[in-house]
């Protein structure tokens, strides 16, 4: 899981020298001639040599004039170029940018991200669709959190769309706040599941969920659905298997009236809930689905990845109980809800990383650290 950074910086020198040494009236050779009487032939034997950096070459020529012998010694001396040549190669660096913490989410009439103009706790009441869940849920607005209470139980196969247990906001996308709700990798693409892309495609989006939420419920897991423009609410688009205090695996739980915080990795929430299962998984659970990409298996085609860097325009949270889609029951707990329970919510925030999140504290949250 390193991090890889290189720079190779270059400089190019080259010199050459040529040198070129003889006399005889400033030409480059020496010549000896010797004459021999009563002979009636000649012998010319012409020795050239070059010498380049550790070559040598040794040149005999014979030719046959008169009554001349001619002996020609021809040496040049050659310094070679010296050339180094080097290469600079220049490496964009890469943009790492990161999405800041998504906190619109903070509930409360006075709460901390109020204060800081990321939400109001009027366009939180106003964008939430209180019609789907009327006769079914009632919410107590708090200073700093709601309060959402079951107004029945539920009953299998009588409510299916999938929107009487849940909080919706089917349009987040507002002028009112700078900030956005984005899909997709917190750092790294496909980390921490693998370093393929370590140093080479960064997310920098929401890969991550944190909750505060106090329990008093049987029901140990809770989900949410999500859209983007083109994608309204596709089976393949919820985040399910988040566990509270009952543990993993587990769908009850002992109710606590204490304020607990969880954060979840939304690209392994999406395995069993949108069908996207890991390979070698051995059963359909959560915490098999966690051995399997341990080992190396994750299936980054779920929707969370899929859709990276594009933009949530809609939300569904579903706290009373787990919303999930047909593929597998252990994705939904609806079956723990009961009339006149309830859960108290400080806000469900989103980042890039654990990190991230840990460091982000609501009003109540800070006042009690």
């Amino acid at each position: 899981m390193k991090k890889f950074l290189s720079l190779l910086l270059v400089a190019v020198m080259v010199f050459g020298v040529i040198g070129l040494v003889g006399c005889k009236g400033g030409q480059n050779e020496t010549t000896t001639t010797t004459t021999t009487q009563g002979a009636q032939t000649t012998t010319t034997t012409t020795k050239e040599t070059t010498t380049t950096v550790g070559t040598t070459t040794t040149t005999t020529t014979a030719t046959t004039p008169k009554d001349t012998t001619t002996t020609t010694t021809t040496t040049t001396a050659t310094t070679p170029k010296d050339t180094t040549t080097t290469t600079t190669t220049t490496t964009e660096p890469i943009v790492t940018t990161t999405h800041p913490t998504f906190v619109r989410f903070d509930f409360g009439t006075n709460s901390r991200a109020v204060d800081e103009g990321k939400t109001s706790h009027e366009w939180l009441v106003e964008n939430l669709n209180k019609d789907t869940m009327e006769g079914f849920m009632v919410i107590e607005y708090l200073e700093d959190s709601w309060k959402i209470w079951a107004k029945k139980d539920y009953t299998p196969l009588t409510y299916k769309n999938a929107t009487e247990w849940g909080l919706v906001f089917d349009n987040i996308l507002t002028l009112d706040f700078e900030d956005s709700f984005v899909a997709g990798w917190g750092t790294w693409r496909e980390y921490p599941y693998r370093s393929n892309y370590v140093n080479s495609v960064w997310g920098g989006c929401h890969q991550y969920m944190k909750i505060r939420i106090k329990n008093n419920t049987a029901n140990n897991m809770i989900s949410f659905r999500w859209q983007t423009g083109t994608n309204p609410y596709a089976t393949t688009m919820v985040c399910s298997n988040m566990y509270l205090q009952g543990g993993v695996n587990k769908k009850t739980c002992e109710p606590t009236e204490e304020w607990r915080t969880y954060i979840y990795d939304l690209a392994l929430c999406q395995s069993l809930a949108s069908n996207k299962l890991p390979s070698g998984l051995k059963e359909k659970t959560y915490s098999a689905v966690v051995e399997a990409v341990a080992a190396g298996g994750y299936n980054a085609g779920n929707n969370w990845a899929w859709q990276a860097n594009k933009e949530i325009t809609g939300f569904r949270l579903f706290l009373l109980g787990a919303y999930g889609t047909n593929y597998y029951a252990v994705c939904d707990s609806r079956d723990n809800i009961k009339k006149g329970t309830w859960v108290e919510v400080d806000y469900v925030i989103f980042g890039s990383t654990p990190e991230q999140l840990e460091a982000w504290k609501s009003k109540s949250e800070a006042a009690n650290a």
